[in-house]
């Protein structure tokens, strides 16, 4: 438990929180979550469809670093996420990962 405790701290101080905002689209409360039972971290956020329409697919893409080098990548998809509705986005990251950061969201 110490351990996951720690790498949500440093996760906390070392990436962000917001990733974009548009007209389609807002991604917050970014954070990364260590699942207790598996001892898997996720990094999960909010996505909010801010447009009109349904998204027909969402993908969000994630770069993963250990010691400031790129050692991964990670990313979630959802489909037909109806206007004004939130997905809550969750991407698995392997341990010992220190420090992650969204690098695109692709729709279509």
């Amino acid at each position: 438990m110490k351990i996951g405790s720690i790498l949500l701290l440093f996760f906390a101080i070392s990436s962000q929180s917001v990733f974009a905002n548009s007209n389609l689209y807002q991604i917050s409360n970014v954070s990364p979550v260590v699942d207790n039972m598996t001892r898997i971290t996720y990094i999960e956020g909010d996505f909010e469809n801010t447009s009109p329409k349904t998204l027909q697919n969402i993908f969000v893409k994630i770069n993963l670093y250990k010691n400031d080098k790129l050692v991964g990548n990670t990313l979630d998809h959802a489909s037909n996420l109806p206007a004004n509705t939130i997905w809550r986005f969750k991407a698995a990251a392997p341990m010992g990962v220190d420090r992650y950061q969204i690098i695109d969201v692709t729709l279509y």
